[in-house]
């Protein structure tokens, strides 16, 4: 009697063992690798750049470990630079950093379970160049001296070299421009202004209209100073007072530049025959005014 009992315990031993293999072998086959995608590239700079993935589908079993990998060469792997993202979501971001400037890079996101790693598909992006700084003095990019600049060094404004000097008239010696300041930063303003004024008047092809005690020419400083295009650059304009006086205070005053006339004009217009000036060379960098009409010398200025 024990014997057979032994038997039939044995049996059903065996037969649970067998049930317990053929369920594991069941689950292990319906596992997969993941499958994700990986991110689009974004705030992208110099040195550094954000991507991730999206994981559309576990394969089946708990995701091990997940993130990015980059590198310089097509079809990055984890062998590569790789970030590991610990976040416990389905789509997930990871920042890229220690990059080169100007440089392309390949991603991929990535994850791994108990099957095995997967990769997502492949994007690529190029690093942005290094910004270009300035201090005053500076030859800027448009090849004149910087005379104002900003607190990171990447922007501000430089007048045009001597070699572009003029001397004109301002425009209409008889009409009053309204609505020009002596501000700094105003000086596009202010052109825009006096272009548009003589324009309505058709003065250049009819400057008779505007003659007085004294012939009117035609020419219109902040005209010419629109008209430029130096060292590859166009957006050149007539200066307001202030932005003169800058030119003095941050470049003459310092022995900066390639200024050496006595006075330049500016595109700030001070009443109905007369416009405002800056001496350089002299009298401290003072300001006066002077008739529209007179020959005068002129040099425009950009923002860069």
């Amino acid at each position: 009697m024990i014997t057979r009992q032994l038997f039939k315990i044995t049996i059903l031993s065996s037969l649970l063992f067998a049930g317990c293999d053929s369920n594991d072998e069941s689950t292990v086959e319906n596992t997969t690798i993941p499958a994700l995608t990986t991110l689009s590239i974004t705030n992208i700079s110099v040195e550094s750049a954000t991507s991730g993935g999206n994981i559309s589908d576990n394969g089946g079993s708990q995701i091990i470990e997940k993130g990015i990998v980059w590198n310089t060469e097509p079809n990055p792997t984890i062998d590569n630079s790789k970030v590991i993202n610990e976040i416990e979501m389905d789509e997930y971001t990871s920042n890229m950093t220690d990059l080169s400037p100007n440089t392309v890079y390949y991603v991929k996101a990535y994850a791994i379970n108990e099957i095995g790693l997967s990769y997502g598909d492949e994007v690529s992006f190029t690093t942005l160049e290094p910004a270009i700084t300035y201090a005053i003095g500076d030859i800027g990019p448009g090849g004149g001296f910087v005379f104002q600049v900003d607190s990171n060094g990447i922007h501000g404004k430089e007048i045009a070299p001597i070699s572009t000097e003029f001397q004109s008239q301002w425009g209409c010696p008889i009409a009053s421009v309204s609505g020009t300041s002596s501000a700094v930063g105003t000086g596009q303003e202010n052109s825009n202004l006096i272009l548009a004024f003589h324009d309505s008047i058709d003065y250049y092809n009819n400057p008779s209209q505007c003659t007085d005690v004294v012939i009117a020419t035609g020419d219109v400083a902040a005209k010419n100073c629109d008209d430029l295009s130096y060292n590859g650059f166009d957006d050149w304009y007539l200066p307001s007072i202030g932005e003169l006086e800058l030119v003095y205070t941050n470049l003459i005053s310092q022995n900066l530049g390639d200024i050496n006339t006595t006075l330049l004009s500016s595109s700030t217009q001070s009443s109905v025959n007369i416009r405002k000036f800056v001496t350089l060379q002299t009298n401290n960098g003072n300001t006066w005014d002077l008739d529209k009409n007179d020959l005068t010398n002129h040099r425009a200025i950009r923002d860069f």
